[in-house]
């Protein structure tokens, strides 16, 4: 019963200390003409929810396929805000979502599967190389246009992607390895 209810508190100041970072967020955006219209401060709104998903879902035994979703929103949410308070526009930044989006694959699975899946890492890490390279011609990094890019360097693609499924092969072979000695025993 104790127990219980020092939960709850503690649940409270969460809730309450999350509630008190966006407020401090809105009005400090508003205060400083980073946000001069109100719309623009929904990112806060929806990445409140979003953190407290993730915490109900990590802490309180929630539905862990929520993880994803949650984490997803929240990154969403930080990004849609940096796009209103930053002279950033979209089309520069949706890189970045690509990488979010990598970001929120890879932990959702550990979560749900409690190891490393393979059907998570790969569009996860996928995403993540995909972001990055988008990036460098996105934010201009690069005096090279992305099409002269591809034109020369395609190849590398094909060995990117070579190198990859030898990387989930060890990963499988590792995480299956007492089938495999109990396959070759077996005479199969």
């Amino acid at each position: 019963m104790v127990i219980a209810k020092s939960k709850s508190r503690l649940d409270i100041i969460l809730i309450m200390a999350q509630v008190c970072v966006a407020l401090g967020l809105a009005f400090l955006l508003r205060t400083t003409g980073r946000a001069p219209r109100l719309f623009m401060l929904w990112p806060i709104a929806s990445g409140l929810v979003a953190s407290l998903g993730l915490y109900f879902v990590l802490y309180r035994q929630g539905q862990k396929k929520l993880v994803f979703v949650s984490l997803l929103v929240l990154l969403y949410s930080g990004l849609i805000l940096l796009v209103y308070v930053t002279p950033l526009t979209i089309r520069v930044v949706w890189p970045l979502f690509v990488i979010a989006s990598g970001i929120a694959i890879i932990p959702a699975g550990i979560m749900r599967y409690k190891r490393l899946r393979p059907v998570f890492f790969v569009p996860g890490s996928a995403f993540l190389i995909l972001g990055t390279l988008f990036c460098i011609f996105s934010f201009g990094f690069s005096s090279m246009s992305f099409r002269s890019f591809i034109t020369i360097w395609w190849p590398a693609f094909i060995l990117a992607g070579g190198l990859f499924l030898f990387m989930i092969y060890l990963i499988n072979k590792s995480m299956y390895k007492h089938r495999i000695k109990e396959i070759d025993s077996a005479g199969l």
